[in-house]
């Protein structure tokens, strides 16, 4: 199984431009977006604080998690988000963790796995944003 941490790059600016208004109904928009590109039945999204999105993929390996993520960056950067007279164009940012047997899953490894995730996606915000970054024992661009 594996973890991903999702963020709307430049979110911020978005609001800014835009209004608060805009911006949360583009956070709904995005969250649609991404529970579309999962399975109903053994996946799951949070909203984990701000413009983050925590998703969890069951019964998929490491290459499977990649390659499923990548589609979710791609439909995101090719989406046009419309609200009132606006078409916003935006990009996502991604990281991942997987390898996880999902009998060993309890509350505190839960923690590690999700911070493993948000380390991967700070790599992937600080080196160039609209990308997909996996954690091992380095980080790695996708």
């Amino acid at each position: 199984m594996g973890f991903v941490m999702a963020d709307l790059d430049y979110f911020k600016r978005i609001n800014d431009s835009y209004g608060h208004p805009v911006g949360d109904r583009l956070l709904i928009e995005f969250s649609l977006l991404l529970k579309e590109m999962i399975r109903d039945s053994d996946d799951w999204i949070v909203r984990y604080g701000g413009e983050e999105f925590l998703i969890f993929i069951s019964s998929v390996d490491k290459e499977a998690l990649i390659r499923k993520v990548e589609s979710i960056r791609k439909k995101v950067e090719n989406n046009i988000f419309c609200e009132n007279d606006f078409k916003i164009r935006i990009t996502s940012s991604f990281g991942l963790y997987s390898g996880i047997a999902e009998e060993v899953l309890d509350l505190e490894k839960s923690k590690v796995y999700i911070k493993y995730a948000d380390d991967a996606l700070y790599n992937s915000k600080n080196t160039g944003k609209n990308k997909v970054s996996y954690y091992s024992e380095e980080l790695v661009n996708l």
